[in-house]
């Protein structure tokens, strides 16, 4: 799931990713910090 930080501490969910989707290509890209967490629901492989 792709989580936002609130400003309260907590973790909002803003998305769910399926089987072959990417993320956190944008961060090689332009340099600037990350906007949203993810994080594994169930075991899974990730490719870097």
């Amino acid at each position: 799931e792709v989580c936002k930080a609130l400003p309260n501490g907590e973790y909002q969910v803003i998305g769910v990713l399926e089987e072959n989707d990417i993320f956190g290509e944008l961060g090689l890209i332009d340099g600037f910090p990350r906007s949203a967490s993810v994080r594994a629901l169930e075991s899974c492989r990730v490719s870097m």
